[in-house]
């Protein structure tokens, strides 16, 4: 190897050496960080507020300055670093601190459209007329409350339309693992009814004297059978002196 070639390989060391030590930097650097303050690259910041949009990685990437044509392997690498993750993590519980958003409030509204009455919003007068409440009224159970409308002509018409009480009913069952639950219940019960049936069947054979009964036939057939032999031989002896 001649002097230029060694000084080529000695750059190439150096440089891989070199990027090796900024990896380690980095990841030490990202231990203490907890997302608190931007990231010290503009772009990787910017991608983290335009994720915060619409929660798309690929759209979040564009709008932070990246080619449109590697956008997804670039926002799969950008969701894959410590910091970028802490830095997301942070703007969205500081996001849910400033609109107090939490997941018992999320739950009460669920369970204002998952039990809701349509008699929480209406009234059947003497006549079986409708009548809708006021506004004031309706407004505790409004969370349940899709639309409201009225239309004119030849009959005036006012519908009021709730949200989806299964669906309502369904996500609750969801997050409180209710589903679950109710199957692992439900295993038990089954588990608990097979052995009380093995239970009753060992009663059953012990009680009825089945097996005692069946040796004794067995006793007899075998001593029935001892006997039919000696029989047998001895008229064979018999038949040998005659």
């Amino acid at each position: 190897m001649d002097f230029n070639e060694r000084t080529n390989f000695n750059k190439c060391g150096d440089s891989r050496s070199n990027k090796y030590k900024k990896q380690l930097q980095e990841q030490l650097a990202n231990l203490d960080y907890d997302g608190s303050t931007p990231l010290e690259k503009d772009q990787h910041e910017l991608f983290c507020l335009e994720y915060m949009h619409d929660n798309n990685q690929s759209k979040a990437t564009v709008r932070a300055g990246y080619s449109k044509v590697s956008c997804g392997t670039q926002s799969y690498l950008l969701m894959q670093r410590a910091d970028v993750q802490k830095r997301i993590r942070y703007l969205k519980t500081k996001r849910q601190e400033r609109k107090n958003i939490s997941a018992d409030r999320i739950l009460e509204e669920l369970a204002k459209i998952a039990f809701s009455d349509i008699f929480d919003f209406i009234d059947i007068t003497k006549g079986n007329n409708i009548r809708f409440k006021s506004i004031t009224e309706m407004r505790e159970n409004g969370a349940a409350i899709q639309e409201i409308s009225s239309s004119t002509g030849t009959t005036r018409t006012k519908k009021v339309k709730l949200h989806d009480k299964l669906r309502a009913l369904d996500m609750l069952m969801s997050h409180l693992e209710m589903y679950e639950r109710s199957k692992l219940a439900i295993k038990q019960e089954e588990l608990a009814l097979k052995k009380k049936r093995v239970n009753v069947f060992e009663e059953e054979i012990e009680d009825d004297g089945f097996v005692d009964a069946m040796k004794k036939v067995a006793s007899v057939m075998k001593g029935g059978l001892t006997n039919l032999e000696k029989e047998i031989k001895l008229e064979g002896i018999e038949d040998n002196e005659t």
